[in-house]
């Protein structure tokens, strides 16, 4: 097992690269609120070249809506998120996931990767977004070693009180039910 940490490790490390310029890429294309099809087309091409199933998800819950909308951003008629599996649907189920989504702050910097928009990524979730990209890639090259993977990305931290119900939109009954269990058993 050490052995494989050590390999996956030097793995990572190897997409350095990949990881900056997925940074950069999603830093430029930052999107306020829970539809982000620009950041959800710009991951969901990268899971296709690293072979990666996926499908979209996403629910609107109104009680979040109005408290986003009390906060100043824009109102929210649709949620885009992506659900992504690597490997069988057997045996434990790992979750892994990311925020999307930008704050309405106009980033003032001379970078070249810099928002041009009236929002930018100064939460950082454009860096988690790329870091779970690399994850994946490396997971997938082990996905005989991982019995089922999910990687969820485009939920917010104000809605981790329902994180449980917007898993059972995005994964199917059996593997909800995995994961309910899970949550269950470490007092969740």
């Amino acid at each position: 097992m050490a052995t494989l940490c050590a390999a996956m490790i030097s793995e990572a490390r190897a997409l350095q690269d990949e990881i900056v310029a997925d940074r950069r890429a999603l830093h430029q294309i930052p999107e306020v609120g829970m539809a982000l099809p620009e950041t959800v087309a710009y991951v969901s091409q990268r899971l296709d070249s690293l072979g990666i199933t996926w499908r979209p998800c996403g629910i609107v819950a109104h009680e979040l809506t109005r408290s986003y909308e009390s906060l100043g951003y824009p109102g929210i008629d649709r949620s885009t998120g992506i659900v992504a599996t690597v490997g069988s649907g057997e045996g434990p189920c790992i979750l892994l996931r990311a925020d999307m989504d930008a704050l309405p702050i106009i980033e003032e910097n001379d970078l070249s990767f810099k928002s041009t928009r009236a929002c930018s990524h100064m939460c950082g979730h454009d860096a988690h977004t790329a870091m779970l990209l690399a994850a994946a890639a490396v997971l997938k090259r082990h996905e005989m070693l991982t019995k089922f993977l999910v990687i969820k990305v485009g939920l917010d931290p104000k809605v981790a009180e329902k994180e449980a119900c917007q898993m059972e939109h995005a994964i199917s009954d059996e593997s909800f039910e995995k994961w309910l269990s899970y949550f269950q058993l470490i007092g969740l």
